[in-house]
């Protein structure tokens, strides 16, 4: 099977790509980091241990899915 076949499948199937699915399981992964994080870890090594280039990317990212800043969650 090719790969743009599996994507193609894995889109009809999940309603989503295969792109758009690992950055909302890197998303929830992160914002739960964020959420039990209680001061031991910076915004930064959480960012890089939810594999993001860097905190402004993960800030981003928080915005468009949630409307909040990392701060509001």
């Amino acid at each position: 099977m090719s790969e743009r076949k599996l994507e193609r499948l894995f889109k009809k199937d999940v309603g989503v790509s295969i792109k758009a699915m690992t950055c909302l399981i890197r998303f929830k992964h992160a914002s739960r980091m964020i959420q039990e994080n209680d001061g031991k870890q910076s915004l930064s090594d959480i960012a890089y241990s939810a594999g993001y280039y860097d905190q402004a990317h993960l800030c981003n990212e928080i915005k468009a899915y949630t409307g909040f800043t990392p701060s509001q969650l």
